[in-house]
C-alpha cells in the first residue's frame, strides 16, 4: 500500500484475549487499514494504514463502536504571529498534519489553538515545532502539561485521584454480576 502509516496507537478496556481479537478485527475491516495487530498486555494497538483512505478519527472512532478506547488529550496552545484567516489555516495545517493529533481548531481573535491528540503518540513539543515550521510559535497555556507529558513533572493529585476514581468506577461496572442492575 503506498503512502502507508505505520502507528501504535494506545487501546484502553481490553481484558482479555478475545477484547484483542475483536479491536483487531474490526481494524482489518476499515478501508485503507492493511494490518492491524492488537497486543493485549502492552494495551496498543499496531497498524499500517493509508491516511488518503482512513484516518485516526475514523480509526479512533472504530475502536470505540466496537467497545472499548483510545485515549485522548487536549491542550490550548497560545498562537503568535498570526494575523489573518490564512495564517490560522496555516497552523490549523501544521497542526492537523501531525500523526496523533485528532483534531486541530484555531482560533485567530483569541490567539490560540485548542488541540485534540492521542498521548504519547504526539507530543506538545511536536506541535510547538510543526507551528513554528509553519512560521509561528505556539506554547502551551498550561505550562505545567508539558513538563507532565514530557516526565519531568509528576501529575498532581487531583488528576491522580480522578484517574484513580474513574479506574475503580469502570472495574465495579466491569465486575457487576449478570441480571443485576
Amino acid at each position: 500500500m503506498t503512502n502507508s502509516i505505520q502507528q501504535t496507537l494506545p487501546v484502553y478496556g481490553m481484558t482479555c484475549q478475545n477484547c484483542a481479537a475483536r479491536i483487531e478485527k474490526a481494524l482489518k475491516e476499515l478501508p485503507g487499514v492493511s494490518k492491524a495487530i492488537v497486543d493485549l498486555k502492552m494495551n496498543q494497538a499496531s497498524l499500517n494504514y493509508n491516511p488518503a483512505i482512513v484516518d485516526l478519527i475514523e480509526i479512533r472512532n472504530t475502536v470505540i463502536k466496537a467497545g472499548y478506547s483510545i485515549p485522548t488529550q487536549e491542550v490550548s496552545l497560545e498562537v503568535a504571529g498570526m494575523s489573518c484567516v490564512s495564517c490560522l489555516a496555516h497552523v490549523e495545517g501544521a497542526l492537523q498534519n501531525l500523526p496523533g493529533v485528532i483534531e486541530a481548531a484555531v482560533s485567530l481573535s483569541e490567539v490560540k489553538a485548542q488541540v485534540q491528540y492521542i498521548p504519547g503518540v504526539v507530543m506538545i513539543s511536536q506541535m510547538e515545532a510543526a507551528v513554528q515550521a509553519a512560521g509561528y510559535s505556539a506554547h502551551p497555556l498550561d505550562h505545567q502539561q508539558k513538563a507532565r507529558e514530557e516526565g519531568v513533572l509528576q501529575p498532581d493529585g487531583n488528576q491522580k485521584t480522578a484517574e484513580i476514581a474513574g479506574l475503580f468506577a469502570w472495574v465495579k461496572k466491569t465486575l457487576k454480576k449478570p441480571g443485576t442492575s
